[in-house]
This record gives structure tokens, sequence and C-alpha cells, in this order.
């Protein structure tokens, strides 16, 4: 049930039809390995950043479905996935698919130094190898095994380069760049890399996001029924401006008097449900008067 509501809130704030909304969440959850009953963290993640950065969630969603695998398998969380692809949709403006396709080729880089450090790696068609990325991180004072030998995480390494990245020169950066992510993927990873304060603060905005789903659903309902009003207000322009009050004035008056005529013959029984199916039907003033009148030319007869 926590899982259905959430993904209803997800379709509702993304605009995602309902079937693309549990796709999105069933990848995420899996991935990155969140109970079904803790689902909201992943409506509140994609909300949080979508109302601070120049992303919307269904882009944010689409993304993941790309990334969300490849992410986890090197020590990303949920959040800090989904604030490094915000940060690369609204620094480059490309689409959520290439910057999702982009990341992921990038971890996978780092994934594969990870599972095989000694092995010379062809990952997309270039070449990877532990020394190389090794050498060029530590170059700038970054290590991506931690004191006991083991791989760091994926985002502290990139965190710790983002942070440090403004002080190298161009030379350095092109190098580490080109090493960390090929040649494919240089200028998207230098996107990523390339503004440490819009990174931390994604980072903090999707870390502390609880309940920003809860606020965008209510925005979402009040501009619904914004537009509703909006459209309602235009029909009431309408009518007054082609001055329609005082013509079904008119009809409703010849109507009253039409049933009331009835009513004195003693033949309302017989011919007002005939006259309501008319109504509820749609028809206009003329045709409910040939009803009632054959209807009563049918009751007239039968007497």
């Amino acid at each position: 049930m926590s899982l259905t509501t959430e993904t209803l809130k997800m379709a509702k704030i993304s605009g995602m039809g309902y079937e693309e909304a549990a796709n999105a969440m069933t990848v995420a959850i899996r991935a990155f390995k969140i109970e079904m009953t803790d689902a909201q963290q992943v409506t509140d993640t994609y909300s949080a950043l979508a109302a601070k950065f120049a992303v919307s969630s269904a882009e944010i969603a689409n993304a993941m479905e790309k990334t969300a695998s490849s992410a986890a398998n090197v020590g990303m969380s949920l959040q800090s996935t989904s604030a490094f692809m915000s940060v690369m949709i609204q620094t480059t403006r490309e689409s959520a698919q290439n910057i999702g396709s982009a990341l992921k080729s990038i971890i996978s880089r780092y994934g594969e130094m990870k599972a095989s450090p000694s092995t010379l790696l062809n990952v997309d068609g270039e070449e990877v190898a532990f020394n190389k990325v090794d050498t060029a991180l530590k170059s700038v004072g970054i290590s991506i095994k931690d004191a006991s030998g083991q791989f760091r995480d994926f985002d502290d390494v990139i965190m710790e380069l983002a942070a440090k990245w403004d002080s190298l020169d161009n030379n350095t950066q092109r190098y580490i760049a080109t090493v960390m992510a090929g040649n494919r993927q240089q200028s998207r990873f230098i996107a990523l890399v390339s503004n440490y304060d819009e990174l931390n603060r994604a980072m903090n905005v999707a870390s502390s996001s609880e309940n920003a789903s809860i606020v965008q659903v209510a925005k979402t309902m009040d501009s619904l029924e914004s537009k509703t009003n909006q459209l309602r207000n235009a029909f009431d322009q309408l009518y007054l401006d082609l001055h329609l009050e005082e013509g079904l004035k008119g009809a409703y008056d010849w109507l009253t008097r039409i049933v009331s005529t009835i009513g004195k013959l003693g033949m309302l029984k017989g011919v007002l449900p005939t006259l309501m199916t008319a109504i509820n039907a749609g028809f206009g003033v003329k045709g409910l008067i040939n009803m009632g009148i054959d209807k009563y030319k049918q009751r007239r007869t039968d007497l």
C-alpha cells in the first residue's frame, strides 16, 4: 500500500503515467535495496531536487533508470546519484536519457576497476587501467583506496575531486577527466565536477528531502484547482459576452408554462418523466415540447 501510494504521488508530481511511474519506482527500490515501506524517500528525493534545480522529477526518474544499478554497485546512494544527475542535467541541458547513459558509462569504468584492479580493461571501446587513474588522482592528493586498501565509494571520490577542481590547471583537469571518464564522456564529467558549490548544495538538498513530496503534491493540487477556476471563469465570461442569460431565461419561462399547462390537464404524471429524460439527454427546448406533446397525445388515445 505504501509503494502504491508513493507511485501515485510520483505520477501526480512528475506528470508521468502510472505504469511509467511504477517502473521508475521499481528501478530505484531494487537497485538501492530500499524497503517498500520506505518508498517515500524516492519521491521525496526527486521532489526536493526538482524544486531547487532546473530539472524535473520525471527527468531524474528517467535518468535513474539508466544509472541506478551501476551507481549502487560503486557504493552510491539514491540521494547522491539523484544529486549528481540533477547537476549534470542542469549544467548541460541534455536529455535525461543522455545524462543517465553518460553517468552510467563513467561509473562503469570505476566499477570495472574495482572488480579487476590489476587488469587492463575495455569499457565502451576505451582502455581503463587502475594504475593510470590512481596515478592521476594521487597527483592532486586524492586516493581511490581507503586506509584498509578497499576502494572508496565513487561519490566520495568525486566530491573530493570537485572540491579541488577549481585549483587545478586546465591541463591537469583535462588529463584527469580523460582518465576517469574517457574521451566520449569527458565534457559531461567536467560538467559534474566543475561546480562544487552546486554539487554540494544538491547533495544537501537530497539528504534532507524528507516530506518534500507531500509539499509538492499540495502545490500540484493547488495548481490544478487554479487551472480549473481559470477555465470556469472563462466559461462565465463567454456566457456573459454572448448575452445568453436573457435567452435562457426566456426558454426556461416557456418550458415552465408548458409544464404548468400539462399539469392543469392532469397529464403531468405521464409527461414529466419524458421531459426529465430529454433534459438529461441534452435535447433542445423544441425537442422537449415535441416529446411532451407526443406523450400527451398518446395518453389521450389510451384514455
